[in-house]
């Protein structure tokens, strides 16, 4: 803000989800968010509730533009699952779940994990879950899947090239969102894209991207919810109707861009 009032030039601030919804809850840095939107031109906020979280900091809503992000729908397509799978090696009978983000307490990827007892219970050796992502909770996360006799089941692949993780949302039944906070998940739209619906904590703007007919929406922490929502939705036969309905990138680049010509 400080750049743009030194060269004159108008300042536009995106937020995009943990930055408003948890870093401007209390104490000096909120003040210091409060300070920097209120004396932007404009705001782009990356779903409607973060918008709603920015109008209470004192924001004018005609100074706040909603933007869905875009993925590229180049890599992050519809594909046949069969053919997903045999790229990757996976059984075309197998019941395989995908998880995908930062391994960190806001994640929350033991949910999970924890659900990984009661999946297996119900499917046996047919069940797989996919862990992608790198962080501080992934060695306490494996020992848990060791406790709980589910480590054969549970599939931990690390940090592994965007691109890649097309082909795991391609090949998987149903992806997983297990997080506290979220503003619109990138993964989420990335599985619908490729046509594959989910099963997410309801938190942030989750909701908003969610469709009623393929997706299911859990509350936050509700370890039974996630066993029961994936559950139903493995024996749902509507399971792969999913309808890709999300942004490209060139969409989203021309959104901004007409924000900032008109700013």
């Amino acid at each position: 803000m400080q750049a743009a009032r030194l060269f004159q030039v108008p300042a536009v601030v995106m937020v995009g989800g943990s930055d408003i919804r948890i870093l401007a809850k209390t104490g000096r840095r909120r003040k210091v968010i409060q300070s920097v939107l209120t004396q932007a031109n404009r705001v782009i906020a990356f779903s409607a509730d973060l918008a709603r979280h920015v109008a209470d900091l004192g924001v004018p809503s005609d100074r706040v533009d909603v933007v869905y992000r875009g993925v590229d729908q180049s890599v992050f397509k519809r594909r046949d699952r069969s053919e997903a799978r045999k790229s990757l090696g996976i059984d075309g009978n197998s019941l395989v779940l995908v998880w995908v983000g930062l391994l960190v307490d806001v994640k929350n990827p033991g949910m999970a994990i924890r659900a990984s007892a009661k999946w297996k219970q119900l499917y046996g050796d047919r069940f797989r879950l996919v862990m992608i992502g790198d962080g501080v909770l992934k060695s306490g996360l494996e020992r848990l899947a060791d406790q709980l006799g589910t480590r054969q089941n549970c599939t931990f692949l690390g940090s592994i090239p965007h691109a890649q993780i097309a082909s795991w949302f391609q090949a998987a039944n149903l992806t997983i969102l297990t997080s506290h906070s979220e503003g619109v998940p990138n993964v989420l739209l990335e599985s619908i894209a490729c046509g594959t619906p989910f099963v997410a904590t309801d938190v942030g703007g989750v909701r908003e991207i969610a469709d009623r007919h393929s997706d299911r929406l859990i509350p936050a922490g509700d370890d039974a919810a996630l066993e029961d929502a994936v559950a139903a939705k493995l024996a749902d036969t509507n399971l792969y109707q999913r309808e890709p309905s999300t942004n490209d990138v060139h969409v989203l680049a021309c959104r901004i861009t007409e924000i900032l010509e008109r700013t």
